[in-house]
Protein backbone atom coordinates (compact mmCIF):
# COMPACT_ATOMS: atom_id res chain seq x y z
CA UNK A 1 0.00 0.00 0.00
CA UNK A 2 1.79 3.09 -1.42
CA UNK A 3 0.89 6.62 -0.10
CA UNK A 4 0.00 8.93 -2.29
CA UNK A 5 2.15 11.62 -0.61
CA UNK A 6 3.28 12.66 2.44
CA UNK A 7 2.67 16.09 4.13
CA UNK A 8 5.15 17.76 6.26
CA UNK A 9 1.89 20.61 7.67
CA UNK A 10 4.91 22.65 9.86
CA UNK A 11 8.20 22.09 8.29
CA UNK A 12 11.29 20.07 8.44
CA UNK A 13 13.75 21.95 10.09
CA UNK A 14 14.97 18.85 12.42
CA UNK A 15 17.85 16.38 11.23
CA UNK A 16 15.79 13.14 11.49
CA UNK A 17 12.94 14.97 9.23
CA UNK A 18 15.43 15.86 6.55
CA UNK A 19 16.34 12.39 6.69
CA UNK A 20 13.36 10.63 6.53
CA UNK A 21 12.33 13.25 3.60
CA UNK A 22 14.95 11.76 1.10
CA UNK A 23 14.17 8.08 2.25
CA UNK A 24 10.73 9.08 0.89
CA UNK A 25 11.89 10.53 -1.75
CA UNK A 26 13.78 7.75 -2.83
CA UNK A 27 11.15 5.36 -3.06
CA UNK A 28 9.53 7.67 -5.41
CA UNK A 29 7.00 8.91 -2.56
CA UNK A 30 5.95 12.76 -3.24
CA UNK A 31 6.69 14.99 -0.22
CA UNK A 32 4.81 18.27 0.24
CA UNK A 33 6.38 20.90 3.13
CA UNK A 34 4.35 23.50 4.61
CA UNK A 35 5.32 26.67 6.12
CA UNK A 36 8.55 26.27 7.83
CA UNK A 37 8.59 26.44 12.12
CA UNK A 38 11.41 27.01 14.69
CA UNK A 39 12.66 23.71 15.39
CA UNK A 40 10.57 22.21 17.70
CA UNK A 41 10.20 18.97 20.07
CA UNK A 42 7.65 16.75 18.22
CA UNK A 43 7.45 17.18 14.29
CA UNK A 44 4.12 15.93 12.42
CA UNK A 45 3.78 14.59 9.29
CA UNK A 46 0.68 12.99 7.41
CA UNK A 47 0.33 10.15 5.73
CA UNK A 48 -2.05 10.46 2.72
CA UNK A 49 -3.45 7.03 0.82
CA UNK A 50 -5.06 7.06 -2.90
CA UNK A 51 -8.37 5.65 -0.84
CA UNK A 52 -8.94 8.52 0.94
CA UNK A 53 -7.20 7.55 4.55
CA UNK A 54 -4.67 9.02 6.34
CA UNK A 55 -3.08 9.19 9.32
CA UNK A 56 -1.34 11.64 11.56
CA UNK A 57 2.32 11.07 13.01
CA UNK A 58 4.59 12.55 15.12
CA UNK A 59 8.69 11.74 15.89
CA UNK A 60 10.10 13.23 19.24
CA UNK A 61 13.44 14.51 18.77
CA UNK A 62 14.06 14.27 22.42
CA UNK A 63 14.81 10.74 23.92
CA UNK A 64 12.18 7.94 24.80
CA UNK A 65 13.53 6.96 28.43
CA UNK A 66 13.42 11.08 29.15
CA UNK A 67 9.82 10.97 27.91
CA UNK A 68 8.49 7.78 29.98
CA UNK A 69 6.18 8.29 32.82
CA UNK A 70 9.39 8.09 35.27
CA UNK A 71 9.92 11.55 34.72
CA UNK A 72 8.56 12.67 38.31
CA UNK A 73 5.99 15.14 37.38
CA UNK A 74 3.50 12.41 39.04
CA UNK A 75 2.18 11.76 35.24
CA UNK A 76 -0.79 8.69 35.28
CA UNK A 77 -0.10 8.44 31.32
CA UNK A 78 2.57 9.12 28.77
CA UNK A 79 2.56 12.55 27.86
CA UNK A 80 1.84 11.87 24.08
CA UNK A 81 -1.13 9.64 24.00
CA UNK A 82 -3.61 10.83 21.76
CA UNK A 83 -2.00 13.37 21.00
CA UNK A 84 -1.33 11.50 17.27
CA UNK A 85 -2.06 8.25 15.82
CA UNK A 86 1.07 6.94 15.64
CA UNK A 87 3.88 8.20 17.32
CA UNK A 88 7.72 7.50 16.66
CA UNK A 89 10.43 7.95 18.66
CA UNK A 90 14.07 7.89 18.34
CA UNK A 91 16.64 4.74 19.66
CA UNK A 92 18.12 6.47 22.38
CA UNK A 93 15.81 4.26 24.99
CA UNK A 94 16.46 1.87 27.47
CA UNK A 95 16.96 -1.69 26.25
CA UNK A 96 13.73 -3.07 28.24
CA UNK A 97 11.81 -0.33 27.14
CA UNK A 98 12.01 -1.54 23.24
CA UNK A 99 9.37 -3.95 23.11
CA UNK A 100 7.93 -5.41 19.49
CA UNK A 101 4.76 -2.76 20.47
CA UNK A 102 6.96 0.22 20.71
CA UNK A 103 6.58 2.68 17.81
CA UNK A 104 10.20 3.01 17.22
CA UNK A 105 12.17 5.56 14.97
CA UNK A 106 15.02 4.33 13.99
CA UNK A 107 16.97 7.56 13.66
CA UNK A 108 20.43 8.46 15.38
CA UNK A 109 20.48 12.22 15.82
CA UNK A 110 23.46 12.95 13.63
CA UNK A 111 22.33 10.71 10.50
CA UNK A 112 20.90 14.12 8.59
CA UNK A 113 23.65 15.91 8.12
CA UNK A 114 24.86 16.67 4.78
CA UNK A 115 28.45 16.18 5.14
CA UNK A 116 27.47 12.16 6.72
CA UNK A 117 25.91 11.51 3.53
CA UNK A 118 28.37 12.72 1.45
CA UNK A 119 31.19 11.28 2.55
CA UNK A 120 30.00 7.79 2.86
CA UNK A 121 30.99 6.19 -0.14
CA UNK A 122 34.15 8.42 -0.20
CA UNK A 123 35.63 7.28 2.84
CA UNK A 124 34.83 3.43 2.83
CA UNK A 125 36.49 3.96 -0.56
CA UNK A 126 39.55 5.38 1.03
CA UNK A 127 39.51 2.98 3.94
CA UNK A 128 39.72 -0.09 1.26
CA UNK A 129 42.92 1.87 -0.51
CA UNK A 130 44.75 2.28 2.79
CA UNK A 131 45.75 0.56 5.86
CA UNK A 132 44.23 2.30 9.07
CA UNK A 133 46.76 4.74 11.35
CA UNK A 134 44.53 4.52 14.26
CA UNK A 135 43.66 1.40 16.50
CA UNK A 136 41.09 3.30 17.91
CA UNK A 137 39.05 6.13 17.78
CA UNK A 138 36.65 7.57 19.86
CA UNK A 139 35.47 11.56 20.55
CA UNK A 140 33.21 11.19 23.17
CA UNK A 141 30.34 13.77 25.14
CA UNK A 142 30.82 12.45 28.52
CA UNK A 143 28.36 10.10 30.34
CA UNK A 144 28.07 6.91 31.76
CA UNK A 145 31.10 5.09 31.44
CA UNK A 146 32.71 6.43 28.64
CA UNK A 147 35.37 8.42 30.65
CA UNK A 148 36.54 5.03 32.13
CA UNK A 149 36.48 3.38 29.01
CA UNK A 150 39.07 6.46 27.40
CA UNK A 151 41.62 6.20 30.60
CA UNK A 152 41.63 2.05 29.60
CA UNK A 153 41.97 2.50 26.37
CA UNK A 154 44.81 5.33 26.71
CA UNK A 155 46.59 2.55 28.98
CA UNK A 156 47.18 0.28 26.05
CA UNK A 157 49.92 0.04 23.97
CA UNK A 158 47.64 1.26 20.83
CA UNK A 159 47.49 3.81 18.57
CA UNK A 160 44.40 5.49 19.79
CA UNK A 161 42.58 8.77 19.57
CA UNK A 162 39.76 8.85 22.53
CA UNK A 163 38.80 10.88 24.78
CA UNK A 164 36.00 12.94 26.39
CA UNK A 165 35.38 16.62 24.49
CA UNK A 166 32.98 17.73 26.56
CA UNK A 167 30.69 17.49 29.46
CA UNK A 168 26.57 16.60 29.50
CA UNK A 169 24.19 19.03 29.79
CA UNK A 170 24.44 20.51 33.27
CA UNK A 171 26.88 18.15 34.23
CA UNK A 172 30.28 18.24 35.85
CA UNK A 173 33.10 19.21 33.37
CA UNK A 174 35.23 16.66 30.99
CA UNK A 175 37.76 14.90 33.03
CA UNK A 176 41.13 16.35 32.69
CA UNK A 177 42.82 13.12 32.83
CA UNK A 178 40.65 12.12 28.76
CA UNK A 179 40.02 15.74 27.38
CA UNK A 180 40.19 16.20 24.24
CA UNK A 181 39.52 19.05 21.70
CA UNK A 182 36.18 18.76 19.50
CA UNK A 183 36.31 18.33 16.07
CA UNK A 184 33.98 19.41 12.91
CA UNK A 185 31.71 16.66 12.01
CA UNK A 186 33.67 16.31 8.60
CA UNK A 187 37.32 15.97 10.56
CA UNK A 188 35.30 13.87 13.08
CA UNK A 189 34.21 11.13 9.82
CA UNK A 190 37.87 11.11 8.54
CA UNK A 191 39.05 10.68 11.78
CA UNK A 192 36.92 7.78 12.64
CA UNK A 193 37.70 6.43 8.80
CA UNK A 194 41.39 6.05 9.69
CA UNK A 195 40.40 3.63 13.02
CA UNK A 196 40.75 -0.27 13.14
CA UNK A 197 37.69 0.28 15.73
CA UNK A 198 35.36 2.94 16.68
CA UNK A 199 34.74 3.09 20.64
CA UNK A 200 31.13 3.48 21.36
CA UNK A 201 29.52 3.28 24.48
CA UNK A 202 25.74 4.34 25.71
CA UNK A 203 25.25 7.84 27.97
CA UNK A 204 24.37 6.32 31.33
CA UNK A 205 25.73 3.67 32.71
CA UNK A 206 24.76 -0.23 33.67
CA UNK A 207 22.97 -2.76 32.04
CA UNK A 208 19.77 -1.43 31.95
CA UNK A 209 20.69 2.19 30.24
CA UNK A 210 20.48 2.71 26.65
CA UNK A 211 22.86 1.67 24.57
CA UNK A 212 22.24 2.49 21.28
CA UNK A 213 24.64 5.53 20.54
CA UNK A 214 24.65 7.01 17.29
CA UNK A 215 28.03 6.53 16.53
CA UNK A 216 27.44 2.97 16.12
CA UNK A 217 25.93 4.04 12.84
CA UNK A 218 28.46 6.84 11.92
CA UNK A 219 30.90 4.11 12.61
CA UNK A 220 29.54 0.89 10.62
CA UNK A 221 28.51 3.71 7.52
CA UNK A 222 31.89 3.79 6.78
CA UNK A 223 32.79 0.42 7.44
CA UNK A 224 34.71 0.54 11.20
CA UNK A 225 33.85 -1.89 13.04
CA UNK A 226 32.35 -0.96 16.80
CA UNK A 227 33.88 -1.78 20.10
CA UNK A 228 31.40 -1.08 22.80
CA UNK A 229 29.62 -3.42 25.98
CA UNK A 230 27.44 -6.21 25.67
CA UNK A 231 23.59 -4.75 26.32
CA UNK A 232 20.90 -7.04 28.17
CA UNK A 233 18.89 -7.20 25.14
CA UNK A 234 19.06 -5.59 21.39
CA UNK A 235 17.33 -3.70 18.84
CA UNK A 236 18.27 -3.16 15.23
CA UNK A 237 21.05 -1.19 16.29
CA UNK A 238 22.70 -4.60 17.48
CA UNK A 239 21.73 -7.63 16.04
CA UNK A 240 23.54 -10.72 17.42
CA UNK A 241 25.70 -12.54 14.93
CA UNK A 242 26.15 -9.52 12.75
CA UNK A 243 29.81 -9.14 12.97
CA UNK A 244 30.19 -5.64 13.20
CA UNK A 245 30.57 -4.97 16.72
CA UNK A 246 32.64 -6.22 19.53
CA UNK A 247 31.43 -6.14 22.84
CA UNK A 248 32.79 -6.11 26.31
CA UNK A 249 31.31 -6.65 29.66
CA UNK A 250 29.13 -3.58 31.26
CA UNK A 251 31.51 -2.78 33.97
CA UNK A 252 34.09 -2.82 31.51
CA UNK A 253 36.10 -5.14 33.46
CA UNK A 254 37.40 -7.06 30.38
CA UNK A 255 37.62 -4.14 27.97
CA UNK A 256 41.37 -3.71 27.83
CA UNK A 257 41.29 -7.71 27.13
CA UNK A 258 38.94 -7.39 24.11
CA UNK A 259 40.64 -5.11 22.80
CA UNK A 260 43.73 -6.67 22.63
CA UNK A 261 41.98 -9.96 21.55
CA UNK A 262 40.81 -7.69 17.97
CA UNK A 263 43.97 -5.92 17.69
CA UNK A 264 46.56 -8.53 18.03
CA UNK A 265 49.15 -9.08 15.27
CA UNK A 266 47.30 -11.11 12.32
CA UNK A 267 43.85 -10.80 13.66
CA UNK A 268 42.00 -11.13 10.20
CA UNK A 269 38.48 -10.81 11.11
CA UNK A 270 38.39 -6.95 10.93
CA UNK A 271 38.63 -6.62 7.53
CA UNK A 272 35.08 -9.03 7.73
CA UNK A 273 33.77 -7.10 10.44
CA UNK A 274 34.63 -3.68 8.34
CA UNK A 275 32.75 -5.13 5.39
CA UNK A 276 29.80 -6.58 7.71
CA UNK A 277 29.69 -2.82 9.05
CA UNK A 278 29.04 -1.32 6.01
CA UNK A 279 26.58 -3.91 4.62
CA UNK A 280 24.37 -3.71 7.79
CA UNK A 281 24.69 0.35 7.48
CA UNK A 282 23.28 -0.42 4.01
CA UNK A 283 20.35 -2.75 5.29
CA UNK A 284 19.07 -0.99 7.81
CA UNK A 285 20.20 2.97 8.20
CA UNK A 286 20.07 4.29 4.48
CA UNK A 287 17.31 6.32 4.06
CA UNK A 288 15.02 4.55 2.31
CA UNK A 289 15.38 1.82 5.10
CA UNK A 290 14.04 4.39 7.25
CA UNK A 291 11.07 5.28 5.11
CA UNK A 292 10.34 1.25 4.39
CA UNK A 293 10.62 1.07 8.27
CA UNK A 294 7.88 3.93 8.66
CA UNK A 295 5.87 2.80 6.38
CA UNK A 296 5.69 -0.92 7.41
CA UNK A 297 4.46 0.33 10.94
CA UNK A 298 1.48 2.99 9.78
CA UNK A 299 0.26 -0.07 7.03
CA UNK A 300 0.74 -2.92 10.11
CA UNK A 301 -1.49 -0.28 12.41
CA UNK A 302 -4.14 0.23 9.09
CA UNK A 303 -4.74 -3.50 9.42
CA UNK A 304 -5.31 -4.10 12.87
CA UNK A 305 -7.89 -0.74 12.91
Amino acid sequence: MKPLRVVFPQGACDQKSRYLILGFERLGIPVQIKAQSPKIGVTPFIVRYEDGRSVLCGHDIGCLQKNELSRGRGETHPWWEGKRDIFFFKVHASPTLLDPERLIFPMPQSLGRNIFLDLILPLRKWRTARKPTLDIFGVLAAGGLRAEACRIIKSGPWAAMVGIYKSRKGGTPAPPDVFIPGLEPEDYLRAMATAELALSLPSHGGEEGPWCSYRHVEAWALGVPVLTIHPNAYHIFGEPGRGCWYGAAADLSDLKAVAERILADGYTPLDEAGRNAAAYFDAYFAPECHAEHVLHVIASTLEKS
